[in-house]
């Protein structure tokens, strides 16, 4: 609370605008760095500029009331929020495969607006710590997260097969080998021209089988093209 203290800090003046879109810069950039290194249709530039963005938003808000006589800057804050949640959204996609993609890239998204709107007001210290632990959400706590994933007993799975019986083999073949169907969606119901049909299962793994066994052991089931390991 060293910054937020100090009076010449929390005005508007050459430093502090320097000092809060510098900042703002970096906080924002170094969180789309890592949405870069995964891939994620959000990445680098994306971040910034909205970390920026929200940054300068705030300021604007403050120097609306500081000097021209507005009397709740707040309101920008909520629209550079709401604007935030809009362009999460367009993040988010439902794939051909059951599966939503994009959700935490969304979220860091809206964060990443809130840590400028934070940095924008002078609040240094609460956008700092908020940095620091969404950051080691996104890298440290992703690897805790894959291992219990992994750990877990549910495996949900996109499988293609040759044709409709061959589906049918699967599915007796798990219910023989400690495999419990819990849902089961098919795609395609008629076959495409290359006679594929694909199919979603969400299977309960009865017994101390790992989700790479399972997977070995379904790819094996004759008629059986194509197994896949999805998250939902």
């Amino acid at each position: 609370m060293i910054l937020e203290n100090n009076v010449y800090f929390r005005e508007l003046h050459l430093l502090t605008i320097i000092l809060r879109l510098l900042l703002a810069m970096i906080l924002g950039g170094s969180l789309g760095l890592e949405r870069t290194r995964k891939r994620m249709p959000a990445g680098f530039r994306t971040y910034l500029v909205v970390c920026v963005g929200s940054a300068l938003a705030m300021m604007t808000g403050q120097y609306l009331k500081d000097y021209m006589g507005l009397e709740d800057s707040s309101r920008i804050a909520a629209q550079v929020i709401s604007g935030i949640g809009f362009l999460g959204a367009g993040t988010i996609i439902f794939t051909g495969r059951n599966q939503v993609k994009g959700l935490t890239t969304a979220a860091g998204l809206w964060t990443v607006g809130a840590l400028g709107i934070a940095v924008g007001s002078g609040f240094y210290t609460g956008a700092i710590a908020g940095f620091i632990i969404v950051f080691f959400a996104l890298r440290a706590l992703s690897n805790f997260e894959n291992y219990y994933f992994n750990k877990t007993k549910v495996i949900f799975l996109f499988m293609e097969f040759t044709d409709l019986n061959s589906l049918s083999k699967t599915l007796n073949y798990a219910k023989k080998h400690w495999m419990k169907i819990r849902d089961l969606e098919i795609l395609n119901p008629k076959e495409d021209n290359k006679g594929i049909i694909s199919a979603t299962l969400t299977i309960t793994i009865e017994d101390n089988s790992t989700h790479d066994e399972i997977i070995n052991q379904l790819e094996n089931v004759e008629g059986v093209v194509n197994v896949e390991e999805t998250k939902i």
